[in-house]
């Protein structure tokens, strides 16, 4: 069955402007009506994706700080506000948020859950750019009226307010501090696409793995752990690989005693050599 597409149905209500105070402190935004809207997840009939079951687990990877905020999320005090001029809307486990060349006029704020944002070619395979968690915003390159660069599905059942595009520029229009808020954020988002273009387009597959799991890991004493079931196919959708290839690294590397893959986890007790 052909997925509709265009533009989400929702009306044209206003948002009201308030501008920020000058102590810096988010206002108290007025409400704008929140009509009902036809969520982008049911445009497919079962709201599932085909190669659902090729994508990874949840894994978090760190970009490089800005001076707003500690990490890339929308600040907490931000997401409170906006999710006064949106809907809340709940998304079961692998459902499809967004679908990658669709007409596009909504934001997502997240407040619960996970998944991943990825591409998929007319023969199947996937490419996973990124993760997305609790406090991430998703949907902001269509603020230019362009469509989905990316598909968006869950892993997890995911609470989110869905924004459309005119409210959300009403608000940034009049909150600078916001705004400001987020062009940090999106120079954040380029320069962490800017390095994934970089590690494809330079490094080996070999290269790309142990900077995947590097980034992946999480220091614990003198080694490192990846606390989630990252799989061969799962490292191999984010470093645009076969799951063969990969295979051959991850022996190798267990063999020269630098990692040790468990059912539901990876330990790293020493860092990778640069080459294979």
């Amino acid at each position: 069955m052909a997925r509709p597409r265009g533009p989400d149905p929702v009306d044209d209500a206003p948002v009201a402007r308030r501008p920020v105070v000058a102590d810096g402190k988010v206002p108290a935004l007025r409400s704008a009506s929140a009509p009902d809207y036809t969520p982008e997840s049911q445009r497919d009939a079962k709201g599932l994706d085909p190669f659902a079951f090729f994508l990874p687990k949840p894994t978090w990877i760190m970009v490089a700080d800005d001076p707003l905020s500690n990490d890339r999320n929308i600040d907490s005090e931000w997401r409170e506000a906006l999710a006064r001029h949106g809907q809340t809307r709940v998304y079961p486990p692998r459902a499809i948020m967004i679908h990658e060349g669709d007409a596009g006029d909504l934001l997502f704020l997240i407040h619960e859950g996970s998944g991943r944002i990825y591409s998929t070619n007319e023969a199947g395979r996937v490419i996973v750019y990124d993760v997305f968690g609790p406090g991430d915003l998703l949907g902001e390159p269509t603020l230019d009226g362009g469509v989905r660069s990316a598909s968006v599905m869950t892993l997890k059942k995911t609470t989110v307010t869905v924004i459309r595009a005119a409210d959300f520029k009403a608000l940034i229009a009049g909150n600078p501090a916001l705004a400001l808020h987020v062009i940090f954020r999106l120079i954040r988002l380029l320069r962490a696409s800017n390095e994934h273009i970089k590690s494809l387009a330079l490094d080996d597959v070999y290269g790309r793995v142990v900077r995947l799991l590097m980034k992946t890991a999480t220091p614990v004493e003198d080694h490192w752990v990846i606390q989630e079931k990252f799989t061969q196919q799962n490292i191999a959708d984010h470093v645009g690989s076969s799951r063969e290839m990969v295979s051959r690294i991850m022996k190798d590397l267990e063999k020269g005693h630098y990692l040790s893959v468990a059912k539901d986890s990876i330990t790293i007790h020493r860092k990778p050599p640069p080459g294979w």
